[in-house]
């Protein structure tokens, strides 16, 4: 029995130092309908959320069968209920894209939005090469701001589920007729990941049955 309880309690050391933190992953909906079928162009825009110290690092990726492409990207948070955001501090080109910081490119129809979305930091965009330096289908751009001092990966999940902090980008050539279409990330669903402590947990619980098997042979 103690040879299964050691055995139990390695396991669990492992499986904490082995699972880093997930990144919680959200989609996207449209806000606008200029192509007259925006919501079939929803599914190929996701963005991947992670607290890392005091960063937040937000990976916008557009699926490798995507036909649009990302051209603008921005945040805005409830800055009565979640000052979590102090700033976006920085951007990470994907191979294939080329964007810029800019000051003044607000989400286009962003009043369109339930409750409007106000851009409250820089935005992050295409730059004077044009659109084709856009994340196309397949590629990715990396947004990282800074956080208030103490905010973790749970508090900034709990914003993202209540819409105090949302994430908005603007989408263009989408379709036969080219368009351009403006989306906000909907909350996470919290079924499609299983949580690295939920992990944990079932992998302690198969050995608690497991020693109790060996505790009655």
């Amino acid at each position: 029995m103690k040879a299964v309880l050691k055995a139990s309690l390695a396991v669990a050391i492992f499986l904490a130092a082995a699972i880093p933190a997930s990144a919680t992953t959200v989609g996207f909906k449209c806000i606008t309908n200029n192509s007259g079928a925006c919501s079939t162009f929803e599914g190929d825009f996701t963005a991947e959320i992670t607290v890392s110290g005091n960063q937040l690092s937000v990976v916008f990726k557009n699926a490798p069968a995507g036909t649009g492409i990302i051209t603008l990207a921005n945040a805005d948070q409830d800055d009565a209920n979640s000052a979590l955001i102090t700033a976006l501090s920085s951007f990470t080109n994907g191979a294939g894209v080329l964007w810029e910081i800019n000051t003044s490119q607000d989400l286009p129809a962003g009043n369109s939005a339930t409750p409007p979305f106000e851009d409250d930091f820089n935005s992050s965009r295409v730059n004077a090469g044009g659109v084709d330096n856009g994340v196309n289908g397949g590629e990715q751009v990396t947004l990282i701001y800074t956080l208030a001092a103490g905010v973790d990966q749970a508090a900034i999940d709990a914003a993202l589920e209540s819409g105090a902090l949302r994430f908005g980008i603007h989408a263009q050539s989408l379709g036969a007729g080219g368009q351009s279409e403006s989306l906000i990330n909907e909350p996470p669903d919290d079924e499609l990941v299983p949580e690295p402590a939920s992990l944990l947990l079932l992998g302690l619980g198969l050995l608690s049955v497991a020693g109790l098997r060996a505790r009655r042979d």
